[in-house]
Parts: structure tokens; C-alpha cells; sequence
């Protein structure tokens, strides 16, 4: 018996310890966290919601992961939650070239001959262009007429499945000119006849310096069905190459969710004179893709980006690559935005190879996209439901998400369950932004007293030990 309550004296001993150093998460009230944002259902009730969650409460949280992140009832309860990184995308995928699609190339006269030359543009009563004719004011000293293609015309109607709708185009060019800048306009038709013009990202850039050259091929636009594809350049008549080959690629036709946009300019910590540009994100957002934004127009830069949780590193290389910011008829053409692995981090850095000129003068912008993450969570107790974030040293669990969407009964309509969408309303405090700062340290007296009950209730124990010892002897 004196054995057994020598251990449970030790049990409790250890477990007051414990305690005394890490709060029961349990226990957590929303006041206990600095702000909160109220939960307005967009759906019927179900079991379970899930909301988007916005970029400035990645940069009030305090904690790797979003860990300080909890989720009330109306009665001060906490419910049971999970966050859900992966969304579902529509996004094309990098190693998709697309399917190659035959083409024909829409030919205009255009006298090869020194002089000043007219065109002649043949319109419908809409409008519509129906042909392009040029030649010289002088046609006695003209050269024979030669055929420019103004225009190409591509067939997709391969691509025509009830689930895909075309995305991009890729166009393989012969002999194309160097330092060719070349904004597209793309229409499509069903008939040849009607023709809608789509919302292109980009045009044909090939470039070439001190044995360099940049080349951006692709174009794209958000899906939509079509049998042909009409291609033309926005700032020439003809093209000044010809077309070799012609691929499209297509992606099912349901609408990708809305990504994030965060853009900041290179701030503290930066070094021009060293080719480095630091940003701060302010807070540790995801992050799926990456656009350098040069503050001059016809620049171009070679360059590294580097990743970092806090601006003192350890940095981690992501990727290398050119930049660059062309003008051509007043519309830019900038590039590349370039996939990383979905990662977290803060800070990022550009580091910029000055061998090649640097990026001339002003700051230059990084621009991160992200698929929002998505908090779920169960519909337990009445509302109003509140997110409540930002918070040092919390220590608590949550549920990984596929725990708690399995718990979802089959939609009556068939297809997987899915939580109801909700919104989240206005940041307001709680706790207030107090709760934001890190506990100070403790005072050096409390790590004396906590080492001398330490050393005293070892030294009680032990002294315990040795009197049962010595009485079972």
C-alpha cells in the first residue's frame, strides 16, 4: 500500500507540472483569442459548413499552420473543425502540351515594293471585317502582289466533348523574327460566320540578347466551347512568320474557385546595390504560383527566388528564372508566372544576376495566387457560429478534414456529400490585439522558485523512498 501511494504521489507530482506549463486547450474560450469573424450560412442547413478563409487572417494568426484557429457555437462552445488545403482546381495541368489541331492561314496582297501603302478593309453591316486587301498608291512601278497571311483559322472540333472546354493555344512558328513582340486576339465561332472575341492572357514574345532568348509560345483564356479558332495579331496586318503547328489544350468546363491575389513591394531588408529585393508577405499565406512585376517597361532580368518563415532565413531556393515587362501598342506582355509546390511562407527574396544590367530604376512587385483553403467545420449547438483566430503558445488538436467529410450522408440527388458554403462577416475583437504580442519572459525568480519545488519534492520523495525501504527491510 505505502508503494501504491508513493507512485501516485509522483503521478500527480508530474502531471502539476505539466499543467503548469501548457494550458488545457479545452478549456479555450473565444475571448481567449485576439479577433473573430461571425459565420453567415449561404446554404440550407447541414451538418456541416465550410468557409474560404481570407488572406489577413493568415497574418493576425500566430501559429505555424494556423493552430490558433478555433471555431464557437452561440453558447461559447467549441465545435469540431478541420482545415481543408486541398481545393479542387480547374487548373491546366504544367505537362499538358495539348492536342495538335489542323489550321489555315487566311491570305491578304500586300505589295512587296518600297512605296507607302493603302488597305483596303471590306466590312459587313455589323462590322465584321470580311477581308483585308493592300497594295501601293503607285500600282505602275508595283512589284507583283505577294500573299501575307493576315489571319489563321483553326479547326477544334475534335476538342467539341460535352465536359471540355479550350483553354489555350500553342503555336509552333517558322523562322520567327527576333525581338518580336506580338499581342493575339483570338475569336471563336460554331459557323464561320458568327464570331466571339475571347479575354486572351498574353501574346507571342520572342527575344534574344547576348545569346540569350526568351520565348513564350502560349496563350489562354478561360474555357469555352467552340468548333474553330480565329487568330490574328493585334499590332500588325499580317504575321511576319509562319505557322508550323498548332496545338490546343482543353479542360473540363466547371468554373475553378476564385483565387487570391497578393502583391507587395520589395521592403525592408532589400539590397539594390547586391541585386536583392526582400518582400513581406506579412503573414505565412499559401501559395501556388509566383509573378515577379518589373517597374519598367522593356526590361528584362535573370533571377532566383528564395523562400523564408522569418525574414533572418534559413532561405530555401524555389525556382530560377527571366522576368520580364515588354510594351507593345500600349499593351504589356509580362511573364512568367511560375508554379511552385503549394508551400507557406513570409518572406521571399529576388535575387537578381547583375551581370546582365539588373532591372534598371524603381521597386519591383512579387505577386502570389492562391487557391483559398477552406475551414470546415460541424453545425453542432445553435449560432451565430465565429471563427476566432490569433493566439501564442495555443496547443490543441483538430480533425484532418477526411474524418470529418466522411461523416457526410449521400446527397439525396446522388454525387458526393458536400459541407454547405458559408461566409465569413467582419473581423472584430475579442480578446483584443493584445493577444497578439509574445508572452514576455518569465522573470528569472519564477525559473528559481520552479527549480527549488522541483528540488524539494525529489528530495520529500526520496526521503519516502528511503523510509519505506528501510521499514520493508
Amino acid at each position: 500500500m505505502s508503494r501504491k501511494l508513493l507512485w501516485c504521489l509522483l503521478w500527480l507530482f508530474s502531471a502539476q507540472l505539466v499543467r503548469a506549463d501548457a494550458p488545457d486547450a479545452a478549456e479555450l474560450v473565444p475571448t481567449d483569442f485576439a479577433f473573430g469573424r461571425s459565420v453567415e450560412l449561404l446554404e440550407p442547413a447541414q451538418p456541416m459548413a465550410a468557409v474560404p478563409i481570407p488572406v489577413d487572417l493568415y497574418r493576425d494568426s500566430r501559429s505555424e499552420g494556423l493552430f490558433d484557429v478555433c471555431v464557437f457555437n452561440g453558447q461559447g462552445q467549441q465545435v469540431p473543425h478541420a482545415l481543408q488545403r486541398e481545393v479542387t482546381s480547374g487548373a491546366v495541368p504544367k505537362e499538358d502540351r495539348g492536342t495538335a489541331v489542323p489550321f489555315f492561314p487566311v491570305s491578304v496582297q500586300n505589295a512587296q515594293a518600297p512605296l507607302e501603302l493603302s488597305v483596303t478593309i471590306t466590312r459587313a453591316s455589323d462590322g465584321q471585317v470580311l477581308a483585308l486587301q493592300s497594295g501601293t498608291k503607285s500600282s505602275a512601278a508595283s512589284e507583283p502582289p505577294v500573299a501575307k497571311v493576315a489571319a489563321y483559322l483553326l479547326d477544334v472540333r475534335a476538342l467539341q466533348q460535352t465536359e471540355l472546354g479550350l483553354h489555350a493555344a500553342r503555336f509552333d512558328w517558322i523562322d520567327a523574327p527576333d525581338n518580336l513582340i506580338l499581342p493575339l486576339s483570338i475569336d471563336t465561332s460554331e459557323d464561320l460566320i458568327q464570331w466571339q472575341p475571347l479575354q486572351v492572357d498574353g501574346g507571342l514574345l520572342h527575344l534574344s540578347h547576348a545569346g540569350q532568348r526568351i520565348v513564350r509560345d502560349r496563350v489562354q483564356w478561360s474555357p469555352r466551347k467552340a468548333a474553330f479558332l480565329r487568330v490574328r495579331p493585334l499590332s500588325l496586318p499580317s504575321f511576319p512568320a509562319q505557322l508550323r503547328a498548332a496545338r490546343v489544350e482543353a479542360v473540363p468546363e466547371t468554373p475553378a474557385p476564385d483565387r487570391e491575389r497578393v502583391a507587395v513591394k520589395a521592403g525592408q531588408g532589400s539590397d539594390p546595390a547586391k541585386g536583392v529585393y526582400r518582400f513581406d508577405l506579412g503573414g505565412e499565406v499559401p501559395v501556388e504560383e509566383l509573378e515577379v512585376e518589373l517597374p519598367e517597361d522593356n526590361s528584362v532580368i535573370s533571377g532566383e527566388l528564395w523562400s523564408a518563415a522569418r525574414a533572418d532565413g534559413p532561405y530555401q531556393r524555389l525556382t530560377e528564372a527571366r522576368f520580364y515587362r515588354m510594351l507593345s501598342q500600349g499593351k504589356p506582355l509580362t511573364g512568367p508566372r511560375l508554379r511552385v509546390f503549394r508551400q507557406r511562407a513570409r518572406f521571399y527574396e529576388l535575387r537578381v544576376d547583375r551581370t546582365r544590367l539588373g532591372l534598371g530604376a524603381g521597386t519591383p512587385v512579387l505577386a502570389t495566387y492562391h487557391t483559398p483553403e477552406q475551414l470546415l467545420f460541424l453545425l453542432r449547438g445553435s449560432g451565430p457560429f465565429t471563427v476566432a483566430y490569433g493566439r501564442h503558445q495555443v496547443r490543441r488538436q483538430r480533425f484532418e478534414p477526411e474524418e470529418l467529410l466522411g461523416l457526410l450522408p449521400p446527397r439525396p440527388e446522388g454525387g458526393p456529400a458536400k459541407p454547405a458554403r458559408a461566409r465569413l462577416g467582419d473581423k472584430r475583437d475579442l480578446g483584443g490585439a493584445k493577444l497578439l504580442a509574445p508572452p514576455p519572459p518569465e522573470p528569472p525568480y519564477k525559473t528559481y522558485a520552479l527549480w527549488a519545488v522541483l528540488i524539494a519534492g525529489v528530495g520529500v520523495l526520496g526521503l519516502l523512498a528511503y523510509r519505506l525501504a528501510r521499514s520493508d527491510s
